[in-house]
């Protein structure tokens, strides 16, 4: 299953029109208490939140506690638009659409990293996350600090000219960071599987441009065949789970999330356990003990694919390294 998180209706508009998305608020408690308006097929959910890191924590807050009693894993998606600063974009073309690979927050200073396991073609860029819209020289400010660069250092020296071939795309939005946040504090809630982020550029920040409702649905509709192959990528990638029983969903979510496990290396976890399930179930075990030992789970892929390398082989042969 999929979910999207939007600010602004005009942002959801096209996805829904497209997908036939139904509002299906009411459908959780009668919608009383929730903060946010979802739409829904039977394939993915689109959550609107409204503008703003308080209603993007607020509507992420809600979205868990309707999915609580679901027993299926969901990638989160965000979705919208984002100012950027000419100087600061290497691909400086309002309606390009890229795909996030580390989020800053401008007001507090902390970095999150979405998954970038799964590639789709676009650009990369860097979002920071500020408390109102900003102007040019606003993020000429933020851009100018030596604690925000792509390369996720804290440089003292240099001045922007010096590090420049380490800026290549920055983008500013008022919400990521925070949702980025909230889902951190839910990743173990077993309702999320990933968290990608994918912004649009909307504008350069300079004070004669203006981003319309008409604008923002206009480069929404303009990136649909982008944005469906996106979702197409992980519809496709959740089909080839679905023959996985109960059990084995249970045991590979938990390998690949404790071993931080790549793409490849989760297929070859989907076909150790499905392996494993019809023969011993030795490897639930063997997971068992290393969580007990403080083995699991690991803080990056290196150490979770040697971990993994070891796990095999004592699954295999009983011999440990």
């Amino acid at each position: 299953m999929i979910t999207i998180f939007c600010a602004l209706y005009y942002e959801a508009e096209s996805m829904i029109q497209r997908w036939k998305l139904t509002d299906i608020t009411d459908d959780f408690n009668g919608g009383q208490g929730l903060r946010c308006k979802i739409f829904a097929n039977d394939h993915l959910h689109l959550v609107v939140t409204g503008a703003g890191m308080v209603n993007a924590v607020l509507a992420f807050s809600d979205a868990c506690r309707c999915y609580a009693s679901e027993r299926q894993k969901r990638h989160l998606i965000n979705l919208g638009i984002a100012g950027g600063r000419r100087e600061n974009l290497a691909v400086a073309s309002v309606g390009q659409m890229f795909q996030i690979h580390s989020i800053h927050n401008g007001m507090t200073g902390r970095d999150f990293y979405p998954d970038m396991e799964m590639s789709f073609g676009l650009p990369e860029s860097r979002l920071i996350t500020v408390a109102k819209p900003v102007g040019e020289k606003e993020m000429q400010a933020f851009t100018d600090e030596p604690e925000v660069n792509l390369t996720g250092t804290r440089s003292k020296e240099g001045s922007l000219e010096e590090r420049k071939p380490w800026v290549e795309n920055i983008l500013f939005d008022m919400e990521g960071a925070y949702l980025a946040e909230a889902y951190g504090k839910y990743v173990h809630e077993d309702i999320w599987e990933s968290c990608m982020y994918f912004k649009i550029l909307s504008d350069y920040g300079v004070e004669q441009e203006s981003v319309t409702g008409k604008k923002v649905r206009t480069l929404l509709e303009k990136n649909m065949d982008q944005i469906q192959e996106v979702i197409n990528s992980l519809l496709k990638k959740d089909v080839n789970r679905a023959s996985m029983t109960e059990e084995e969903l249970k045991l590979f979510f938990n390998l690949s999330h404790n071993l931080c496990a790549s793409e490849t290396m989760k297929e070859d976890i989907k076909k150790m356990v499905h392996y494993d399930c019809l023969s011993h179930g030795k490897l639930r075990r063997i997971y068992e003990e290393f969580y007990r030992k403080n083995m699991l789970p690991v803080t990056n892929k290196r150490d979770g694919k040697k971990v993994w390398e070891n796990m095999k082989k004592i699954c295999i042969s009983g011999e440990c390294e």
